[in-house]
Formats: C-alpha cells, structure tokens, sequence
C-alpha cells in the first residue's frame, strides 16, 4: 500500500505549472519519497508533471504507452501538474508515493 494516494483533478493549463505544487508528499516536516507513480485518468488530456515546478520531467499521454508512469530511487518532496489541452470537465491523475 502507498505511503502517499491522492485522485487529483488537473487545472493549470498552458505552458507554466502554478506557484503551489500540486501535491506534497508528508505534513508540516517536509518528507521525501523513495517512488512515485502517476496514472493519468482524464478523457482525452495530456498531464505534463515536473519535480520542481519550472521545467518538464514526464509527460502522461492517454492516447500512448505513457498513460502511466513510476519513477524508482527518484527523492522527491512534491510534485506540479498541468494540462497541455483546454477541454472541459475535470481532468484526474491518481498519484501514489512510496518512502
């Protein structure tokens, strides 16, 4: 079972991720992870995900092989979504987290 769970609906769109991440891994004492995986559930939407809410480091394609992905031995304390796309309705990504 994950240390981390959340089913989170994706609303940045556009080419920059919010100020705030949108997900943080522990409490108040931030907490690194030992893995992530992310699962993009949305309808027809493109998740980018980035570890440090600046650059791109994964992108969640529903359309491809990469709908899923996991990074292994990857210390992360937080994480940002975004969608490329503008359609409607809530876009969801489920993200576990392991320490």
């Amino acid at each position: 079972m994950a240390d981390f769970f959340a089913h989170v609906d994706v609303s940045p769109l556009g080419t920059s991720y919010a100020q705030e991440p949108t997900c943080k891994f522990g409490g108040v004492v931030p907490a690194d992870t030992h893995s992530q995986e992310l699962i993009n559930y949305s309808a027809a939407e493109v998740i980018m995900v980035s570890f440090d809410g600046q650059n791109d480091h994964g992108r969640l394609d529903v359309s491809g092989p990469t709908i899923g992905h996991s990074w292994l031995n990857h210390d992360r304390s937080q994480l940002w979504l975004r969608r490329t796309a503008t359609g409607g309705g809530a876009q969801y990504v489920q993200v576990y987290a392991w320490k």
